[in-house]
C-alpha cells in the first residue's frame, strides 16, 4: 500500500511543477546497503557532506527498516536507501520515470556490492544488477563496499571495463572497506555538486 500512495504523490507533485522554470533541482541519492549499520553510516557521511546541522528541519518517511526516506528541505537534497536488490530497483524507477518531475530531481547512486536480491536471502553481488540499471538510466554510481571477507577477486578486473562503458565515463570504486565519506566525495565530485 506504501508504494501506491507514494506512486500518487509522485503524480501530483509532477503536475504541481508543470510550468515552472528555474527550480533548484533536489539532489537525491539513493543508498543501496543491507545492514543498518553501514545505512547510518551512510547517512552520516551525507549529512556531513551536505553541511547539515541537528537544528535543520529533517522528514523520515517509511519506517521499515532498509527503505526508508529522509528529505533535508532546507538543503534541497533526500536520501533514499534500499536493502535489496528487488527495493533498488523500485526506487530507480520511481525517480527516473518521465514527466516534470525528472526535470527538477538530479539524482545518485552510492551501492554496496553484496547484498540479498530479495528479503531473507543470501548477500550475493547483486550490486551488479544496481550498476547496471544505472547504465541504462545513465545515472551516476559510486561503489562501496568492504569485499575484503568475499571471494570476489575478480571484481577488481571488471571495474576498469565497466567504467569506460558508463555514460558518465567512470565509476568510482571503493572495494577495501566501507568509506562512505569518501564515496559521498566520489558522488559529490562526478555530479558536480561540490
Amino acid at each position: 500500500m506504501y508504494y501506491v500512495a507514494q506512486k500518487v504523490w509522485y503524480m501530483a507533485r509532477q503536475n504541481s511543477l508543470k510550468g515552472r522554470t528555474n527550480m533548484a533541482k533536489i539532489k537525491t541519492i539513493l543508498v543501496v546497503e543491507d545492514k543498518e549499520d553501514e545505512r547510518e553510516s551512510a547517512l552520516e557521511a551525507i549529512k556531513l557532506a551536505f553541511g547539515v546541522e541537528p537544528t535543520d528541519k529533517v522528514s523520515r518517511f517509511d519506517p521499515m527498516k532498509g527503505r526508508e526516506l529522509f528529505a533535508f528541505p532546507d538543503k534541497k537534497f533526500q536520501v533514499y536507501f534500499a536493502g535489496t536488490l528487488r527495493i533498488a530497483q523500485l526506487r530507480l524507477s520511481w525517480m527516473k520515470e518521465g514527466g516534470t518531475f525528472k526535470e527538477v530531481v538530479d539524482m545518485g547512486v552510492l551501492t554496496d556490492l553484496m547484498f540479498p536480491a530479495n528479503e531473507a536471502v543470501n548477500e550475493e553481488p547483486n550490486g551488479i544488477g544496481v550498476i547496471l540499471d544505472c547504465f541504462k538510466e545513465a545515472l551516476p554510481v559510486v561503489v562501496c563496499s568492504d569485499t575484503d571477507h568475499h571471494e570476489l577477486n575478480w571484481a577488481k578486473d571488471l571495474w576498469p571495463f565497466l567504467a569506460r562503458q558508463h555514460p558518465k565515463g567512470e565509476i568510482p570504486v571503493i572495494l577495501d572497506r566501507k568509506d562512505w565519506g569518501r564515496a559521498v566525495g566520489e558522488l559529490i565530485r562526478i555530479m558536480s555538486w561540490g
